[in-house]
């Protein structure tokens, strides 16, 4: 008995060595092992990741006593690695249903298609909410005329359902990004005006309810357009264009501004296939301002304008000289098209090798390929945002203080709104960005090595990449809209 009670209490004695390490003599080498091994295995505890990402107080009072600015110097022109920034801006002209999931699951998703593996490029296109065109078209190789076109509403009739859901569920999925004016009123005679303002009320009450929200707007159609906007001023072709005059019948532009819309292309087309900066100021007749963009829509051969901006000509738009030189010179480019004219013609061998060339400048890291609201959403912010800096205790801090539009007015930004903004730094580790005074978590921040100029950088991740192919039918479709 003695020999089993000896036995015993050998036994508990190593037992609580070994589950009672806290009770070992002082050896903070072997009790710091310990722990680090414990630490290293057991997921990290929330609340001291938030106590490691907390702003140190004097940071704060640094930064509130600081003046905001922006310095161009400061900061990338372009998300990293990209030189430049390319936008297809394809207008929903003659364009079906069935052509448009077509050429969109081609050119945005990464699907095997009858014309090899799509692009899995982000490419926006336009809608309209009614037509009232009385101009005899036939739309694609079926034979279907006017009616077919994809439009959210049959005709200018706001109680019949043509295309909505469907428009619906490719705004929602990012095909659809701007508002190629509210519908098609182009007639065969100049004077017969079919548009009416009711159409545009009606048109903003649908987009509203249905969450539908544009900041792009792209004028169309021939002088029996009324409600287009922006070019009076700029040749007697556009005094056609009532949109932005309050005294006329079809003036809209105080439906346009209130509903968030803040980029225009005004009608008027333009040769060059680059721009420095693809914004502008537009007046508009009402009082009202607005942003212009540029979009590349035909070349000049011997002083004559050769439209380019149809399907069959895509490979004339799209060439090696031309993105070489875009890269170069760091440059934007929109280039307008009208995949749905012909839409066929977008598949010839030669359209498609140009499109793919533009995918392997893109996947190179030379071009960002971008739909059109979030090229003109990225040019206006980079080129506006204010912040402060703070060197503290071997640490630069950077607080995003806000959006200076010159046109809208100054703004304090969400997270989306500073997607690709990219600050040079010497030291990207070191180097921490804050949002309002708050840390922003690592997983939006992007840190980038010394490049050609020898400078490294620390910025906001570009949006997450989507190749997910939404012609397919599914309940449910995410909004897109979020970066990585």
């Amino acid at each position: 008995m003695k020999k089993c009670f000896v036995l015993l209490s050998f036994v508990l004695l190593l037992v609580s060595v070994f589950l009672g390490c806290s009770r070992l003599p002082n050896t903070p080498g072997k009790q710091q092992a310990v722990i680090s091994e414990r630490l290293a295995q057991e997921p990290p505890n929330q609340e001291k990741k938030v106590e490691e990402k907390k702003v140190p107080e004097e940071v704060i009072e640094k930064l509130k006593a600081s003046r905001a600015i922006h310095n161009s110097k400061d900061m990338r022109k372009f998300p990293y690695p990209y030189k430049a920034m390319v936008a297809i801006s394809s207008d929903i002209d003659n364009t079906t249903l069935e052509e448009f999931e077509k050429y969109h699951r081609f050119l945005n998703t990464k699907e095997r298609t009858e014309f090899g593996e799509g692009l899995g490029l982000d490419i926006g296109d336009t809608m309209w909410v009614f037509t009232g065109s009385n101009v005899p078209e036939i739309t694609d190789l079926k034979g279907h005329g006017q009616e077919s076109v994809m439009t959210y509403y049959k005709g200018t009739d706001s109680t019949a359902i043509h295309d909505g859901e469907k428009i619906k569920r490719y705004y929602k999925a990012g095909w659809i990004d701007a508002l190629h004016t509210y519908g098609d009123f182009s007639r065969l005679k100049g004077e017969d005006i079919s548009f009416r303002r009711e159409y545009a009320e009606k048109a903003w009450e649908t987009l509203n309810k249905e969450n539908m929200k544009f900041k792009v707007w792209i004028n169309h159609g021939n002088q029996s357009n009324k409600q287009n906007f922006g070019a009076n001023n700029i040749g007697k072709y556009f005094h056609y264009q009532e949109g932005d005059n309050a005294k006329s019948p079809y003036y809209n532009t105080d439906l346009v501004i209130k509903n968030g819309v803040k980029f225009l292309w005004n009608s008027d087309c333009k040769a060059d296939f680059e721009v420095d900066n693809p914004l502008f100021p537009i007046n508009l007749r009402d009082g009202k301002r607005i942003w212009g963009f540029h979009r590349y829509t035909y070349d000049m051969i011997k002083s004559t304008a050769d439209w380019t901006w149809t399907p069959e000509n895509v490979h004339k738009q799209i060439t090696k000289e031309r993105l070489n030189k875009l890269v170069k010179d760091q440059g934007y480019s929109i280039i307008a098209q009208h995949f749905g004219v012909n839409a066929e013609k977008l598949f010839i061998a030669k359209n498609i090798e140009a499109l793919r060339l533009l995918k392997e400048y893109k996947e190179n890291g030379q071009i960002l390929v971008a739909r059109t609201s979030r090229l003109l959403n990225y040019a206006l912010n980079q080129q506006y945002v204010k912040y402060s800096l703070v060197n503290f205790r071997d640490k630069l801090w950077i607080n995003i203080d806000s959006i200076a539009d010159p046109i809208f007015g100054e703004f304090k930004p969400e997270l989306e709104d500073l997607a690709g903004l990219t600050f040079y730094t010497d030291n990207p580790e070191k180097t921490c960005i804050l949002l309002n005074l708050k840390p922003i978590d690592d997983k939006y921040i992007q840190r980038n090595p010394k490049e050609d100029n020898s400078l490294k950088s620390i910025g906001f991740k570009w949006y997450k990449e989507n190749y997910h192919d939404y012609t397919k039918i599914e309940k449910n479709v995410s909004n897109l809209d979020e970066i990585h």
